[in-house]
C-alpha cells in the first residue's frame, strides 16, 4: 500500500488584482482618515460658543494635529517591528473611527480634546504606516 500525498498549489492571482486592490486602499483610508483634522475647523466657533471657550483653545486645537503626527507617527515603527505592519494599519484605522465617531458624543471641552488628540493619533499611525505597507505590497509600482 502506498501513500499519496496531495500539492495543493496556492492560488496565484494577476499582478493588477493586488495593486488594484492596494490603490483601493489607499484612496479609502486617505479620504476617511482626512476627517479627524478637516470636519472640526469649521465648527470651532460653534463648539466655543457651546462649550465656552476662547481663541487659546481654538489655537490648541489648531496645534494638535501637526502635533500628534509628529508624536505617534515617531512611535509608529517601534509599533510596527512589535506587531507588524498589517495590525499597525488596522489599529491606526480603528483608532482614528473610534476618535472620530466618540468626538462627535463630546460634552466638554475636555473630552473633545482627548477624543481629537486619538483621532489624530490614529493618523499620525496611518501616515507612517500607509507608505510602508505601500512599499511591501507593490515595491515595484509607484502608485
Amino acid at each position: 500500500m502506498t501513500a499519496t500525498t496531495s500539492r495543493v498549489r496556492p492560488v496565484r492571482y494577476p499582478l493588477w488584482a493586488g495593486r488594484t486592490t492596494a490603490l483601493f486602499a489607499i484612496t479609502v483610508s486617505a479620504l476617511n482618515l482626512r476627517s479627524a483634522v478637516t470636519s472640526l475647523s469649521p465648527l470651532l466657533d460653534g463648539i466655543g460658543d457651546d462649550f465656552g471657550f476662547g481663541a487659546g483653545t481654538v489655537g490648541v486645537f489648531g496645534m494638535l494635529p501637526p502635533a500628534c503626527f509628529a508624536l505617534f507617527g515617531a512611535h509608529t515603527p517601534a509599533m510596527i517591528r512589535r506587531v507588524g505592519l498589517e495590525h499597525t494599519a488596522v489599529v491606526a484605522v480603528l483608532v482614528t473611527a473610534t476618535g472620530v465617531a466618540l468626538r462627535g458624543l463630546a460634552g466638554n471641552t475636555g473630552s473633545l480634546l482627548l477624543l481629537s488628540i486619538v483621532a489624530l493619533a490614529g493618523m499620525g499611525i496611518a501616515g507612517v504606516v500607509i507608505p510602508r505597507w505601500c512599499g511591501s505590497t507593490s515595491p515595484t509600482a509607484l502608485l
